[in-house]
């Protein structure tokens, strides 16, 4: 082929196109079917783009696919060294056969645009401490993913139920409702870490993609851009644009800051006392490796408020006054950042600034669509603006993003329906939150809005005894207490609904 190619250029054969064009992304030109010395039929032919900017384009095919990130420009030898390696490598991995997924079985009608569940990566290291490398690198894949708003993303949430499970690639798929499933492995020696990834076809039962790198440990963060710019490429996602929003946006450069911080994620999604001090801890320790980490800044100031809010301090109003000091200070200079945004956003609706705390929330579901998070804060401060249905509409978006979601979802759900007078959907509701959260303050709250529903419904009775349970489960059950959690616009429907309460039996 170089007689194809300009002086300087490099030309493939479709063949090697078709091994290399997801593992090495320069930009390519489909230049047609061309008569090449000594073969008999014509060959399809691709010029090499390498300059940085023609990274990721296809020109002369249908698809075009333009991933910003930074590119370094090869030299030609450099350049036919990669494209060989990368060929050996594909050729080099054993794929064992993937069982199909059988679509009558699917938990959720497949979306309309391409799906993906990143499963955890796997920590075949000796130390298991490494466990916490591995799901830092998943939560930074489905992160970033999860900005690609053409994409449909698995919540990390419903991802890591699946953590340490021997489970098929098609049980993922059918219970999550997705057609690509990513799964990998790390393993970590010294200073080196070796990256394992494989792009999944469930639906057809066919691999993708498989990668392996074998890197300095502070690489990884090339390694998830990388991992991520191949799984776009797959699902023939088109970019088009910027968003307003940046993934990395708020990160840090600091390898035990960002560990630190994974650590302190993991904690408090059921947000109890104990799990909310150990994750204030943890955020505070990583903001002393890293000052400017903005999203520790975003965490620290979110367990303060859940502190303030659920009385997890003998000081509550301190507590709300200094989450909102940390909002303050933080939105002024990153406004597009969702984080930041989501907790502005909580401090006004603890300051019964309605409007604005909606204003924020939609922002934030324009910069990331995709998230289940973004979905469900904008449901919970539709509710306080007295859009009930709407509330709902976006909380059963927030369901499906993440199948196996956190329990406050429906807790706030269910005060959707009761404000929108749909009492036996609440019921249905509260029976699916009494089974997901035995025994904490999501129970106790249940029994608390079965209270209220069993009441609307003429069934003083039960009314009674749902409260009872719910004092039981959560003493702190009072008036006062419950007032932080259920507010509005409507002043009459928040007077309705502690009315009804009072007449049953509550405390002040």
């Amino acid at each position: 082929l170089e007689g194809l190619a300009e002086p300087g250029g490099i030309c493939i054969s479709k063949t090697i196109y078709d091994h290399i064009k997801k593992k090495v992304n320069l930009g390519y030109e489909f230049l047609g079917e061309q008569p090449v010395k000594n073969i008999s039929e014509p060959l399809g032919v691709y010029k090499l783009l390498t300059k940085p900017e023609d990274a990721g384009k296809l020109i002369g095919e249908k698809s075009t696919i333009n991933f910003k990130r930074p590119w370094f420009a090869f030299g030609g030898l450099a350049l036919i060294v990669l494209i060989a390696g990368a060929v050996s490598l594909w050729n080099d991995f054993n794929l064992p056969d993937i069982e199909a997924a059988n679509l009558e079985k699917m938990a959720f009608e497949l979306p309309e645009k391409p799906s993906i569940a990143v499963l955890p990566f796997t920590n075949l290291s000796d130390d298991p401490e490494y466990d916490l490398v591995s799901d830092a690198l998943t939560n930074d894949i489905i992160s970033i993913l999860s900005y690609q708003n053409d994409l449909f993303v698995i919540d990390r949430h419903s991802s890591f139920f699946y953590k340490d499970k021997p489970v098929k690639i098609a049980t993922v798929a059918e219970e999550l409702g997705v057609q690509h499933v990513l799964e990998g492995s790390i393993q970590i020696s010294g200073n080196r870490i070796r990256v394992t990834a494989q792009l999944i076809d469930a639906i057809n039962g066919e691999h993708l993609w498989t990668e392996r790198y074998d890197k300095s440990f502070t690489d990884i963060f090339k390694v998830v851009d990388d991992i991520t710019f191949n799984i776009i490429s797959e699902a023939q996602s088109e970019i088009v644009g910027e968003s307003p929003g940046d993934p990395r946006e708020g990160g840090t450069e600091n390898l035990e800051a960002w560990l630190l911080y994974q650590k302190a994620t993991k904690y408090g999604r059921n947000q109890t006392e104990e799990e909310n001090h150990k994750a204030l801890e943890l955020f505070e320790q990583a903001l002393e490796k890293d000052p400017g980490f903005v999203n520790a800044r975003v965490g620290k100031g979110w367990k303060i408020w859940h502190a303030g809010l659920k009385g997890y301090t003998e000081k509550p109003e301190e507590a709300l006054k200094k989450a909102e000091e940390i909002a303050q200070q933080l939105i002024k200079d990153h406004p597009n950042n969702v984080g930041v945004n989501a907790l502005m956003a909580a401090v006004h609706m603890t300051n019964r600034e309605f409007p604005e705390a909606l204003a924020l929330a939609e922002k934030n579901v324009e910069i990331d669509s995709n998230s289940a998070k973004t979905n469900a804060d904008l449901a919970w401060i539709l509710l306080s603006n007295m859009q009930p249905d709407k509330s709902i509409d976006h909380f059963e978006k927030a369901m499906r993003l993440d199948p196996y979601y956190p329990p406050w979802y429906l807790n706030v759900m269910i005060r959707s329906y009761v404000l929108a007078g749909r009492y036996n959907e609440a019921k249905l509701a509260i029976q699916e939150q009494l089974r997901r959260s035995p025994g904490t303050f999501f129970n106790g709250q249940a029994h608390l809005n079965l209270a209220v529903v069993y009441s609307k419904l003429g069934e003083p009775e039960k009314a009674k005894d749902e409260l009872a349970k719910a004092i039981e489960i959560w003493p702190k059950n009072t008036i006062s207490f419950v007032r932080r959690e259920v507010d509005c616009t409507d002043q009459t429907f928040v007077a309705d609904y502690f009315q009804t309460l009072q007449l049953l039996g509550l405390p002040d």
